[in-house]
């Protein structure tokens, strides 16, 4: 028995046959995330909806054409963006992305949407929403659209794959509780929707979708060929984790575009850490939005410009980037990766710079090293009782040997890499186990 899943991420859209009977992950496709629009104001970050379902509707058909069929549909995605949808679900606005930063805007001559956002909760209330609110929070963005008037009376605001997943079977959106996390109003420990943070924000006549577990359907696809359920969509985030095998008293470190760094907790308690949903009653303490494979791509960008303008093109950028790091030991270069909204700064920088260390080597070796204690400050965070292992998932930390050994020198202890090189595909695969009851782990 097989199903598909699909990974909704911010770089890919990934596609793979779950077979369930062999334990594999199958046959993996990846399509490039479609791009933002080139045509909206500074801070909006927009994809067109209709061609990430394009993109979807293209994976799933080349699966079902070579295959024949599959038990069911399995989805996972970026957390923290959102579209909005109408009442019927036949409307829809563009996929606002969780980088979106219109919310920074000034609300009046002395105050941002956002900062009217961070007064109106309170420091209780925003612990009690997870403690993880900042621009392109979901609830920063409907609380900016609803003050500038441009909030559609009884619209929904839906996760990317709970949208797809209502799109492909003509069913009400629904999610599950990582998800509805990721919106920024759900109480966290009791799982449910967060009314008082709603009527803080005048938001109470928003809609807001059902919450599922993860095994329950969303809806069904049904065809001539075919009929199967799409199952309710997780966060990206904690599909990894389990995909990774993540294990009480180890810390992940999940390193791609952005990475995070997490561990599992048994009880709800607060802390300086954002608190997520997990699998099994369990809850995630991490610290996310810390600058990775984003920030780095900016300086490969920035030192292949000159060879762009004269027409041509760096060939295995990486190749070399890496082979250069490897053979630099920078002693006084510092690098800054924060050129984004992250939980470290605002602000990129490179600090004491020397003419022999100012070279492509020494200034990635000099960011693997910022990234490696900025890891270990997190870790601190989300496990001050200390941890037994690391794990490392995400296609960055899998890929970049140079980039590990920087991080477990300074974290001084033993370590292993998620087995699977797709982890949040094999965390659908083991939801898919668990729905058929070939695995109690959930």
């Amino acid at each position: 028995m097989s199903f598909i899943g699909i990974d909704l991420g911010a770089s890919f859209i990934k596609a793979a046959w779950l077979n369930t009977d062999k334990n594999l992950v199958e046959d993996v496709i990846r399509e490039p995330f479609p791009p933002f629009l080139s045509s909206l104001v500074p801070g909006q970050k927009e994809v067109e909806t209709g061609k990430i379902l394009q993109v979807v509707l293209k994976l799933l058909k080349k699966f079902l054409e070579e295959r024949g069929g599959c038990d069911g549909l399995l989805l996972c995605g970026q957390m923290h963006g959102f579209v909005l949808m109408s009442p019927d679900g036949k409307k829809f606005n563009n996929f606002i992305s969780w980088q979106d930063t219109r919310c920074l805007r000034p609300c009046d001559a002395s105050d941002s949407f956002f900062s009217q956002t961070e007064k109106r909760l309170g420091s209780h209330l925003i612990s009690e929403l997870g403690n993880e609110l900042r621009p392109g929070l979901p609830l920063t963005t409907l609380f900016t659209l609803k003050l500038a008037g441009q909030l559609p009376a009884g619209w929904m605001p839906v996760a990317l794959p709970d949208f797809v997943a209502a799109q492909i079977t003509g069913s009400p959106a629904v999610t599950h509780s990582s998800n509805a996390a990721a919106h920024g109003l759900l109480n966290v420990a009791s799982g449910e929707w967060s009314e008082e943070a709603r009527q803080r924000l005048g938001l109470e006549e928003v809609p807001l979708p059902t919450i599922r577990q993860f095994n329950e359907p969303a809806g069904i696809i049904k065809s001539k060929e075919s009929s199967f359920p799409v199952y309710t969509p997780v966060g990206d985030q904690q599909a990894a984790l389990l995909g990774s095998g993540l294990l009480s008293r180890e810390v992940s470190l999940n390193i791609a575009t952005g990475s995070q760094v997490s561990c599992i907790s048994s009880s709800s308690v607060q802390g300086n850490w954002q608190l997520r949903p997990y699998f099994g009653g369990k809850w995630l303490r991490t610290v996310t939005h810390l600058p990775a494979g984003r920030a780095l791509n900016m300086i490969a960008s920035l030192l292949g410009e000159l060879a762009t303008e004269q027409g041509t093109a760096l060939r295995k950028p990486w190749e070399s980037i890496s082979k250069l790091a490897a053979r630099a030991n920078p002693k006084k270069l510092q690098v800054d990766l924060s050129f984004f909204p992250s939980s470290v700064g605002r602000e990129g920088a490179f600090a004491h710079i020397t003419e022999e260390e100012l070279n492509v080597g020494s200034i990635f070796r000099a960011a693997f090293r910022s990234m490696a204690g900025n890891y270990l400050s997190a870790a601190k965070t989300v496990a001050p009782e200390g941890w037994s292992k690391l794990v490392f998932s995400g296609g960055l930390a899998m890929k970049s040997r140079i980039l590990r050994e920087e991080i477990t020198d300074l974290f001084g202890c033993s370590h292993r890499l998620c087995d699977q090189p797709e982890d949040a595909l094999a965390g659908l695969l083991v939801m898919a186990k668990n729905i058929q009851g070939r695995s109690g782990i959930l």
